[in-house]
Order: structure tokens, then sequence, then C-alpha cells
């Protein structure tokens, strides 16, 4: 009984602490790790790193952005992902999360939209979305991003946020930060494999 209670606690430490992503809260004070991928028609007219209070009263640094439409197109979606290559195991389900804000750094008027915030995975969809919506100029709009999903297969995936906003990037007040990525085995999966191992040992003891 006691392996099996030891090899369960050990399995859901290694969850809380078996964050795939590097540098997931850009401590190294730059994007070391992250690939910007525009989309189709989307750029960020800025990309550094700076500290924010993604998480209200809780300042740290946090990737820096402001996404957007190269060549406006009215209604469409368009900014950059940010991601990383993550190898994950067939199988196994994967929990996507991230601190987002936009920030509206103005002193009068504000914007019919401060971005979308979208978990992607291969760029496809597999969580929340976060609009912001009409944003104030001084005022900051957060949100968290969730995301699952389940690979059929173990491989390399793409993985990580999109942000995007129906507009071009000619706003120099309206910014996108994100921080607190975090990308983690369910623990439900690393608790079953640690009645696995309970059950393993118990044979080897008969």
């Amino acid at each position: 009984m006691k392996v099996g209670i030891v090899s369960i606690m050990l399995a859901a430490s290694v969850a809380a602490s078996a964050n795939l992503f590097t540098n997931p809260g850009f401590e190294t004070g730059d994007l070391t790790g992250w690939t910007i991928n525009p989309t189709a028609n989307g750029m960020t007219a800025v990309q550094d790193v700076q500290v924010f209070e993604t998480v209200a009263g809780v300042p740290s640094r946090a990737g820096h952005f402001r996404v957007g439409q190269v060549t406006f197109s009215s209604g469409i979606q368009e900014g950059i992902e940010l991601v990383q290559m993550l190898n994950l195991n067939a199988g196994t389900n994967y929990v996507f999360s991230y601190n987002v804000a936009a920030n509206h750094s103005g002193t009068s008027g504000g914007n019919s939209q401060g971005g979308v915030f979208t978990a992607v995975v291969n760029s496809v969809f597999v969580g929340s979305t976060f609009a912001v919506g009409t944003i104030n100029a001084g005022q900051t709009i957060r949100g968290t991003v969730t995301g699952t999903f389940t690979p059929t297969t173990s491989g390399s995936y793409s993985v990580g946020l999109r942000m995007t906003r129906p507009f071009t990037t000619g706003t120099t007040t309206l910014h996108q930060y994100v921080d607190n990525a975090s990308a983690v085995p369910e623990p439900a999966t690393m608790a079953a494999l640690g009645l696995g191992l309970a059950a393993l040992a118990r044979r080897r003891r008969k």
C-alpha cells in the first residue's frame, strides 16, 4: 500500500512540475525558446519582453506584442501565433494555459477590439478563446486562455497561442501581453501511471 501511495504522489508531483515550455514566463528577458509565426495577412509591430501585470497586482516579465493585419481586410482576424515545438506522447492528455492581457496606453479614445487570444496546436484551435472586445484609453483587460489536446500519434507538435485583431497594426497605443505559459500532462493521466507502477511493484513482491 505504501508503494502505491508513494507512486501516486510521485506521479502527481511530476505532473505539477512537468511544464514542457521553455522560458514559459519569459524569465530570460527575451523570447528565447519561442517562435513567432505570422498568419496569412498578419504581423506584430512589436515583439519583446516587458514587465507587466497580466495578473492584476503581480508584475512580472511578459511577452509584449502589437498584432493585426498587414493590409486591411474588413472583419478578418490576423496577427501571429507564438509557439514552441513540443514532443507529445500519443494517448496522453495535455493541458495548456496562458495569462493574457490587452492594454490601451492612450489618454483618450478607445478601440473596438483589443485582441483575440486562442490556444492552438498545429494552428488548430484546441480550447477557449478570449476576445477582449472594446477597450478604452488607459484600460487593461486581462484573461486566461486554456486548452486540452490528446495526440493520436507521438511526435513534435507546434503548441502555443494565437493573437489576432481585425485591423492593421497602425495604432501605437494598443498592446497585447502573454505570460505564465503552461503545457503539462493531465494529472489524471500521471495518476494512472502511478497506479500502474504500484501494481507492478506488488507483483514483484509476490
